[in-house]
C-alpha cells in the first residue's frame, strides 16, 4: 500500500518497507520509501506530509541512520576445531 501510494506520484520512487512487529506480525506504524532522485525525495516530503494511507495520515521526516555501537567489525572464518574451542563456553555443541 505505502509502496502504490508513493511511486502513484513520483517515478523515481525505488522501493517501499512497511516494519512489522515479529512478535504480532502487524505494522509497528511506521516505514521507508527509498527514492532515485533527490527532487521527487523532496518534493514528496513536502508533499505527503499529512496525506492518508488507509486510515492514517502519513507523518513523514527523514531517515537517520541507526547509532554505531563504536564496535569495530571484522569478519574471521576460523577452522572449525577453533571455533569449537571459541564457543564451548557459550553454547552446547
Amino acid at each position: 500500500m505505502l509502496l502504490e501510494l508513493f511511486s502513484s506520484k513520483y517515478r523515481s520512487v525505488k522501493g517501499a518497507k512497511v516494519i512489522i512487529d515479529a512478535n504480532t506480525g502487524r505494522s509497528r506504524g511506521y516505514g521507508f520509501v527509498r527514492f532515485g532522485d533527490d527532487n521527487d525525495k523532496s518534493h514528496a516530503m513536502s508533499e505527503m506530509n499529512g496525506v492518508y494511507c488507509s486510515t492514517r495520515p502519513i507523518r513523514i521526516g527523514p531517515a537517520t541512520p541507526r547509532r554505531s555501537s563504536g564496535i569495530p567489525i571484522s569478519v574471521v572464518v576460523p577452522q572449525s576445531d577453533k571455533v569449537y574451542h571459541f564457543f564451548v563456553f557459550f553454547v552446547e555443541l
